[in-house]
């Protein structure tokens, strides 16, 4: 008497009607597609039982061949290509894989950054007390106005796309022409000198971590 087991099982009946589009080798996407959506509605356990019986039942040589390579991954072979499947699993790992990678590049462009508003206010408070030595209160309105245009010079280009001395420069100029507006000559002055001594310490800053 024939199993008809597997026509009680969906695990069971999925797996013979992805055998079936497997080896006709006309299908190879659909099985890939489906075999991804299965991942993330089976249970773990009934999707790899999936798999088993795909491999157990489908011919080999005919068609497309459905097997694991060594790290796990469900693998489809047409014989020309092989094409990976876009599990669950699979896409955790990658997923996990880019956001290290990810962490290790910002670690390398400089470390732990702060937010923008606390760099708006630890650079305005900087340019402030530095512009009120040179030019008084306006001074350290300048210095203050200059240092937060760091900030947004940062958030606009990108704090680690220059040389540090460019970047040094470009956000002097920037400060002067700021506190030029506030007090002419003096705010200049004070705005370019609040300006670079924030820049000076936000990338010691930068270095530190």
């Amino acid at each position: 008497m024939a199993d008809d087991s597997r026509h009680f099982d969906p695990v069971e009946r999925e797996a013979h009607d992805l055998t079936r589009m497997l080896d006709s080798g006309r299908q190879t996407e659909q099985v890939a597609n489906a075999l991804r959506e299965d991942s993330y509605n089976m249970a773990p356990r009934d999707f790899n039982r999936l798999v088993n019986s795909m491999q157990r039942t489908e011919r080999q040589d005919y068609g497309d061949d459905i097997y694991r390579d060594r790290s796990g991954n469900v693998v489809i072979s047409t014989g020309e290509r092989q094409v990976v499947v876009a599990t669950r699993d699979w896409e955790m790992a990658h997923r996990g894989s880019h956001e290290r990678q990810s962490s290790h590049d910002q670690h390398n462009r400089g470390g732990h950054q702060r937010d923008a508003v606390t760099d708006g206010v630890v650079n305005g408070a900087i340019g402030a007390g530095i512009g009120a030595v040179i030019d008084g209160k306006k001074g350290a309105i300048a210095g203050g106005a200059a240092g937060v245009g760091n900030v947004v010079i940062d958030h606009v280009a990108g704090p680690n796309q220059r040389d540090p001395v460019a970047d040094t420069v470009l956000k002097g100029a920037v400060g002067a022409g700021i506190g030029a507006i506030v007090d002419g000559k003096k705010g200049a002055i004070a705005g370019g000198a609040g300006s670079v001594g924030a820049s000076v310490i936000d990338n010691l800053f930068n270095k530190k971590r």
